[in-house]
């Protein structure tokens, strides 16, 4: 599997979870799994169009240096690097879940508390931290314009939602 297929695998998650927090605590309702179900759905579409940009942000590099098949090994270091630091987040945060198998509120409570709450307001640090590792990694001008692009777009895909109003407007 490339790295970049990783990446896009990575971010695609992150936008569908990006869909799902900016829905959580809206709704009053009791039975919410359509609710949650669409918000998910409209963070999968956002991150699409991100990895659009993202997608456009290659093709531009790929036309710049001239080959895609160059530009692709010359990014797959610094991509590992990435792929290295966003995955040991989401291992992280695929271990967490392990915790809603237990059949009592409480320990979901403390896992949503304890844990999703913490990875949340980090997440901001890891994309960033993966962002300047893929650079550290393999500091050119490629490297550096394809991080800076995705992780701009990564981190604007659950602002955006929350901007065109949909969650609270399905919670109305």
């Amino acid at each position: 599997m490339t790295p970049l297929f990783l990446l896009y695998l990575l971010g695609t998650v992150h936008a569908c979870f990006a869909g799902y927090r900016e829905a959580a605590g809206r709704n009053l309702r009791i039975r919410k799994r359509r609710y949650y179900l669409s918000a998910t759905l409209r963070g999968l579409i956002a991150g699409q169009l991100a990895a659009a940009l993202i997608v456009l942000t290659l093709l531009a590099l790929g036309a710049r240096l001239g080959s895609f098949e160059l530009l692709f090994a010359a990014l797959a270091p610094g991509c590992w690097a990435a792929v290295a630091v966003f995955g040991t987040y989401a291992a992280f945060v695929g271990l967490a879940f392990v915790f809603f198998a237990v059949p009592h509120p409480e320990v979901r409570t403390l896992t949503s508390v304890l844990v999703f709450g913490p990875f949340t307001l980090g997440l901001r640090a890891v994309i960033v931290a993966g962002t300047l590792a893929a650079v550290a990694v393999d500091p050119r001008l490629e490297t550096a314009v394809l991080f800076a692009v995705g992780a701009a777009t990564m981190l604007a895909v659950e602002p955006a939602l929350a901007r065109l109003g949909f969650s609270a407007r399905a919670a109305a």
